[in-house]
């Protein structure tokens, strides 16, 4: 045992340190529209682009959710935590919380949405899966709605710093609001040891490369991308398209080939292959062109 540490008792009480981004759950119950808060909310595939929820399995909201196989996510600013969790103390079974928002309603039936949040999320029911006491629904994203001051111009996405979202915590319990923004996932690591941070740059990093005979032009390379989604476009031929006057934006991260669903999507380097690859995430490492490919280990 490492005698720096302390045993912890009580297994649950590590949540109180993954702080997650609290969302309104939006069914239908008995014909109107119902709104449950869930912190337990995290992406789940790329393709199709899908979040999950876990929920008590007590919550009225869970058989709305399987009778009409929809729901909608809603995330709440900092603005109306008290409305939203006005909506986490109370159950769809006996409050009629229809009229705490505005609602309005996307292409996706059954799955009413917050006006006052935000970013809205469709979601068409694709899996569930029961444990002892919760239930997980994994949703398929059908359309996103966002506020145009919540949109970053130079991403082309939702910037999290604007929907100033409410993150909740055990320790307290606590809601919290978003820190500072410190450091790039996916490049931080290559100063982590003295040595990679003092090699000298390659020749020219690895970008994503698309094999336009695979290509679908389905676009989940562009879904999956965390960089920037502009980052990606369909070309007059209908095939992905990155654009290469700005590699320097990508992280090399390997979702959008890990995304990809016909595998067009592959990491092209021009030179020094075996330099570039230390600056590769691992899992961009396993999508090089099989070409370009080199041990692991490397």
């Amino acid at each position: 045992m490492n005698s720096d540490k302390v045993l912890v008792a009580n297994p649950f009480s590590v949540m109180s340190t993954l702080a997650t981004t609290t969302v309104l759950v939006g069914t239908e119950l008995n014909g109107k529209a119902n709104f449950m808060m869930i912190a337990w909310c995290c992406p789940a595939t790329h393709t199709p682009a899908s979040l999950l929820i876990c929920a008590g399995s007590k919550h009225a909201s869970n058989a709305g959710i399987k009778l009409h196989k929809a729901f909608s996510i809603n995330v709440p600013s900092r603005a109306v935590v008290a409305k939203a969790d006005y909506c986490g103390m109370k159950s769809g079974a006996d409050t009629d919380k229809s009229q705490v928002w505005t609602v309005f309603e996307g292409k996706t039936a059954h799955a009413p949405m917050i006006k006052e949040c935000p970013v809205t999320i469709e979601c068409t029911l694709s899996h569930v899966f029961p444990l002892d006491t919760h239930e997980i629904f994994v949703g398929k994203i059908e359309q996103v709605h966002a506020n145009p001051d919540c949109i970053d111009a130079n991403a082309g996405g939702i910037s999290t710093a604007k929907v100033d979202p409410c993150l909740f915590s055990f320790s307290g319990p606590s809601y919290f609001q978003l820190g500072e923004r410190f450091a790039t996932p996916w490049s931080v690591g290559a100063t982590a040891f003295s040595a990679a941070a003092s090699a000298p740059p390659p020749q020219q990093r690895p970008y994503p490369h698309v094999d336009k005979d695979l290509c679908l032009g389905c676009g989940a390379c562009n879904s999956a991308c965390v960089a920037s989604p502009s980052l990606w476009s369909l070309g007059d031929d209908g095939k992905a398209r990155f654009d290469e006057k700005r590699v320097d934006e990508c992280v090399r991260c390997g979702h959008c080939a890990e995304g990809c669903p016909a595998t067009a999507v592959r990491y092209n380097i021009r030179f020094a292959p075996l330099l570039c690859f230390s600056s590769l995430s691992p899992l961009s490492r396993l999508c090089l062109s099989p070409s370009l490919r080199v041990p692991r280990h490397l």
